[in-house]
């Protein structure tokens, strides 16, 4: 089978959020996609084939396979257009076996890197409310220091994305998650795949339709933390987007600390005229081989 490594919602190489991509002739069994995930041990690797020139994918974490992924489904995309080559670069489709199909496009940006726009296959939904004292109980900080006024929610994307609101940005770079046992009882409780930390400007949250965003996102599984997540940056677009009163919403999100991301999520119209999710991003072709061992 080939592989690709690719950096997705990056200002360059070895930046942004990192995936493999593994190009198959169909599906793999989740057990054959979880070994070759453990070997590769990235963020995300995605499987994709071609049927009727539409790229089908799944993706698997290290630790766990994954019903969907934003970086790893731009970096299958891109891979798509190396491997696969097309000849326009409007819409076209996609199909994401756990969670659905959706269009994308892409504008080749240089040898090794484009930009990958996809429509997200539905528009994020609320799940839940996350409780405020029990969160800031978690994260080792005092119940006051989550933002009022803003979304403390999970959102399901595909997969569940927990949303906490920072009322300061430094203390956004020097929270110090604890990764163990009382993280793993807090997703368990309530549902969630991963943990959006975010922070707006005081400026920002009214008026706006072009809001720049600073988050983190953790897990208590895998790497722990990303440098930049799609998922997570859709659902708190269509959040943001459902606590105000403007009929579209571009987000610009800077994720991570010592590896950074940055992304653009983007809420297309008014929810009475089904409005549409859509997530974009640079990605950066790194490294490729023809020669993987297919698990037995």
């Amino acid at each position: 089978m080939d592989f690709a490594l690719y950096d997705v919602f990056s200002d360059g190489p070895f930046s942004g959020n990192q995936a493999a991509v593994i190009r198959s002739e169909g599906p793999l069994t989740s057990d054959k996609l979880l070994i070759l995930a453990k070997e590769f041990n990235l963020p995300e690797t995605c499987v994709y084939w071609m049927a009727n020139d539409v790229p089908h994918m799944t993706f698997a974490s290290s630790e766990n396979p994954i019903n969907t992924c934003g970086h790893g489904l731009l970096a299958v995309l891109a891979c798509v257009v190396r491997t696969v080559g097309s000849a326009k670069s409007g819409n076209m489709c996609y199909c994401v076996e756990t969670c659905g199909s959706g269009s994308w496009r892409f504008t080749v940006k240089g040898e090794r890197s484009m930009y990958v726009s996809v429509r997200w296959p539905k528009l994020p939904t609320l799940f839940k409310k996350l409780p405020a004292v029990e969160t800031a109980q978690l994260l080792g900080i005092k119940v006051d220091e989550i933002r009022k006024g803003l979304p403390l929610e999970a959102f399901d994307s595909g997969i569940i994305n927990g949303l906490v609101p920072l009322s300061d940005q430094q203390q956004l770079a020097t929270l110090k998650p604890d990764f163990g046992q009382n993280m793993k009882n807090y997703f368990a409780k309530h549902w969630l795949d991963d943990l959006e930390l975010y922070w707006l400007a005081e400026e920002q949250v009214t008026g706006s339709s072009r809001l720049n965003v600073r988050a983190r996102n953790i897990f208590p599984y895998g790497v722990r933390e990303e440098g930049a997540t799609g998922s997570a940056s859709v659902s708190l677009a269509a959040a943001l987007f459902g606590h105000s009163e403007r009929p579209d919403l571009h987000i610009s999100v800077t994720q991570g600390l010592s590896r950074q991301g940055n992304i653009v999520a983007r809420i297309v119209g008014r929810p009475e005229t089904r409005a549409a999710a859509w997530l974009e991003g640079r990605v950066d072709f790194i490294a490729s081989g023809t020669d993987l061992v297919a698990p037995g």
